[in-house]
């Protein structure tokens, strides 16, 4: 839902799961590719059967963003061949678990902040999550 909440909510969505876990009899390797209501194209690939961590890219007219690992930020610009970090202050994800420390501060002191998904809406995302568990869909 990371990336659903920088992009958008998917209005159309195909995906496709193979393989398994002993774990997860769904699969072990993910695919997917749909449209947000917004009209931003978005692909996904995740595969458990294999080495690696989380991570996401965000590509726009002007640069690529990449977070992997998803704790720290950088970029590549028009132009240049190679990433380079952001220069954003990271002492609260150094000195806490990354995301820990703001995330218990909107559940404590911001309860309607708009950041944080009602357990209504987590519940109707449901659909779409268990779709990209089991990779059936056929355009959501």
């Amino acid at each position: 839902d990371l990336s659903y909440f920088l992009c958008g909510w998917p209005q159309e969505l195909f995906s496709r799961a193979k393989g398994a876990q002993d774990w997860h009899k769904y699969g072990s390797v993910f695919t997917g590719v749909g449209m947000t209501a917004a009209g931003t194209a978005f692909s996904y690939y995740a595969n458990w059967s294999s080495p690696g961590n989380f991570g996401l890219e965000i590509n726009t007219n002007h640069r690529r963003l990449q977070l992997s690992p998803i704790e720290k930020l950088q970029q590549k610009l028009i132009g240049e061949r190679a990433f380079s970090d952001v220069d954003i202050d990271y002492d609260l994800d150094e000195r806490f678990k990354p995301g820990i420390f703001e995330m218990v501060k909107c559940f404590l002191f911001e309860p309607t902040n708009d950041g944080l998904l009602k357990i209504e809406q987590q519940v109707e995302n449901c659909n779409l999550y268990d779709a990209m568990r089991t990779g059936k869909t056929d355009g959501i």
